[in-house]
């Protein structure tokens, strides 16, 4: 064990080092608070500000690439735009949706969320909520919109 640093797979970001170097790039208020909130395909922490919370989302490295990612983000921004109530990502103060950190275990992408109020349903979800759950997604699918995705290096 001569290495100075001891390889890893997965790391857990400094909430710190979150609030001092990615949420200011980001135009919101000041961070009062940062806790990591979940643990899983990508780590959640809850940002509280003056204005109210935010949701940074931060990638596993691996997992997606950076335009996959991407994707996502330009799709969620899309429904937000034509009024389909989604969590969206917000951009940085330089236009991006996601922000590149150099984690032990490589690459990994944190992206900037507006809060979504509600709760995390626990159980199955009963007749009323199943129908509801519906709604949303089949207004989606028998809408004439048309979603193209930009070419990935084309501004």
């Amino acid at each position: 064990m001569n290495d100075p640093v001891f390889p890893v797979t997965y790391s857990t970001l400094a909430c710190d080092a979150l609030a001092a170097k990615v949420l200011p790039r980001y135009d919101i208020e000041d961070i009062l608070d940062c806790q990591l909130w979940h643990r899983g395909l990508s780590d959640v922490y809850m940002i509280e500000t003056g204005a109210g919370p935010y949701v940074l989302r931060v990638s596993q490295a691996h997992w997606r690439s950076k335009s996959e990612i991407d994707f996502e983000l330009e799709l969620l921004v899309f429904l937000q735009e034509r009024g389909i109530p989604v969590a969206h990502p917000l951009a940085t103060r330089e236009g991006q949706r996601s922000i590149e950190i150099n984690a032990p275990e490589g690459q990994r992408y944190a992206t900037l969320f507006a809060f979504a109020p509600g709760h995390v349903p626990l159980g199955d979800l009963n007749e009323c909520q199943g129908k509801n759950w519906e709604k949303p997604s089949v207004s989606c699918i028998k809408s004439p919109w048309i979603f193209i995705a930009k070419p990935i290096g084309n501004p």
